[in-house]
């Protein structure tokens, strides 16, 4: 049978992802699939949230440069075990982060998120180091990505700035602060919307 798990009684879901798309919330998630032939579904249920979680470095961070047309290859620390998520996001804008690539066990298959085409946005990684490489890249291109793991419900973040025509540079500045209490505060409120909704949803089964 194609599907893993009847989700008609399932609690309310805070993550869910396609064959090409995947949206994060903070947590330690429970995943169930379905698999059709033409797409796969992982459902995540969030079922612990705290800011306490949320880790990233606010001392530094890279600024990768580059031409319209280059290829550019992104790249972190690789801090992952064996069951913890890998992933790529981006910040949009001010109050949206999205998605851009995610591997949700070690060894698993890669996922391009919604939005991003496959092809162009690949992540690769090796026992020191995970990379995410993007193609042919232009102005759309630009902004501050972040690397991230979630390891035993810690999202731990370690955040690239990219600039198509622009020159290498690391630095600390205060706009970088702003990106980063903003990623985590829209983290947050997630979670309490997704812990809410969860509360409300088992006092209506069992009670």
């Amino acid at each position: 049978m194609n599907r893993i798990r009847n989700l008609r009684h399932s609690p309310p879901l805070c993550i869910k992802s396609t064959l090409t798309g995947a949206q994060f919330s903070c947590g330690h998630h429970r995943v169930t699939a379905t698999r059709t032939m033409k797409n796969f579904t992982l459902i995540a249920a969030l079922s612990l949230c705290s800011i306490s979680w949320i880790s990233a470095s606010v001392s530094q961070y890279q600024t990768v440069a580059a031409q319209p047309g280059e290829e550019v290859t992104l790249q972190c620390n690789n801090i992952s075990k064996h069951d913890s998520q890998t992933f790529w996001s981006r910040m949009v804008n001010i109050t949206k982060i999205s998605c851009v690539v995610v591997m949700f066990t070690y060894g698993d298959e890669v996922i391009v998120c919604d939005g991003y085409e496959k092809g162009k946005f690949e992540m690769e990684s090796n026992i020191s180091t995970v990379f995410l490489n993007i193609k042919k890249v232009d102005s759309s291109d630009s902004g501050l990505y972040y690397c991230g793991f979630f390891i035993s419900g810690t999202p731990i973040l370690t955040p690239i700035h990219l600039k198509v025509n622009g020159k290498i540079t690391v630095f600390f500045s205060f706009s970088y602060l702003c990106s980063v209490c903003s990623f985590l505060l829209l983290l947050y409120n997630n979670c309490i919307y997704c812990l809410t909704k969860n509360i409300l949803y088992a006092k209506k089964v069992f009670f």
